[in-house]
């Protein structure tokens, strides 16, 4: 079977341009109030998804528009965090050097009790949805940093995980470009070899296990920023500490003035998208403007409108 990156490679932009073309012939006629079908880079990766089968990805991309009409993803938000303030500990924190929102998860800072397969989702929809809104240009996937120091046995659910592939698989698909795993123990590297089968070889193949400890050089390696890869070493470095600081348990704060890591994310990420969140809100309205995490969002709000003019 050729590789994932060979089956790419082997469409020459030109012959690209025709297969969008046929897709986009295909879809005539579609309702389509998003307007994907008018996006060359959607049509560009429903066809990479299906192997450049055109008849394939028209169905796909028909199942999508019907998806997104019934599930509205872009109204979205996690009721779980709602209900529990760092339920999902997932967040985007900042971008790699190809302008790709990156994730990052922990599971010493999660305060999940109990997951639920739509808990799972409802997260996973909201973090790609407004992850997009901050793709810089040429990029079209995201990377997910996964921490998996502290992973429980009630995370290892094969049910859940299959669910949020499905979604992702079909729905995003070429969305998660890369999937960086540190500190895998057993129990990590387990539930891996469980879920692997039912996943797409080219999805498969986007996990990459970095060794320990972790290094600012293995970051730098997967095209992660030296800023966003130092943060990143810090940020594993401090969820690693037993106890768990209070600043890191409540990452959705800002730290206190006397500790210099913000475990909201890298700087750049909290100068342009949380600090001035509420400003740009009220200037353009939610349409398009990225949300943070749900209990960022609600941190922010509370100092926004508390803070004197």
């Amino acid at each position: 079977m050729a590789s994932a990156c060979s089956i790419e490679e082997s469409k020459t932009p030109d012959e690209q341009r025709v297969l969008e073309d046929r897709l986009a012939a295909a879809l005539h006629g579609l309702e389509d109030p998003e307007q994907l079908i008018q996006d060359r880079n959607c049509l560009n990766r429903y066809l990479r998804a299906r192997e450049w089968n055109v008849k394939e990805a028209a169905k796909m991309f028909r199942s999508s528009i019907k998806w997104r009409q019934e599930a509205k993803p872009t109204e979205v938000v996690c009721h779980a965090c709602k209900r529990q303030r760092g339920c999902h500990a997932m967040r985007q924190v900042g971008h790699d050097q190809l302008g790709r929102p990156v994730f990052y998860s922990s599971f010493p800072q999660t305060r999940l009790t109990s997951e639920t397969t739509e808990s799972a989702v409802q997260h996973i929809m909201f973090l790609l949805e407004q992850a997009i809104l901050t793709m810089k240009d040429g990029a079209d996937a995201c990377v997910w940093v996964m921490d998996c120091a502290g992973m429980f046995v009630s995370a290892c659910n094969p049910r859940i995980a299959y669910a949020v592939n499905q979604v992702v698989s079909y729905h995003y698909p070429e969305r998660l470009g890369l999937v960086l795993g540190l500190n895998a123990g057993i129990l990590m590297k387990g539930a891996w070899a469980a879920i692997k089968p039912f996943i797409a070889p080219r999805t498969a193949a986007k996990l990459r296990f970095l060794p320990s400890p972790l290094t600012l050089e293995s970051l730098m390696d997967e095209q992660i920023g030296e800023e966003l890869a130092t943060w990143l070493v810090k940020e594993v470095e401090l969820n690693a500490e037993k106890p768990l600081r209070h600043s890191q348990s409540i990452f959705w704060e800002a730290p206190p003035k006397s500790e210099a890591h913000d475990p909201r994310g890298c700087r750049i990420y909290v100068d342009k998208f949380l600090l001035p969140y509420y400003s740009v809100l009220a200037e353009k309205g939610e349409l398009g403007v990225h949300k943070p995490h749900p209990n960022m969002a609600e941190a922010l709000r509370t100092r926004h409108y508390e803070t004197p003019v």
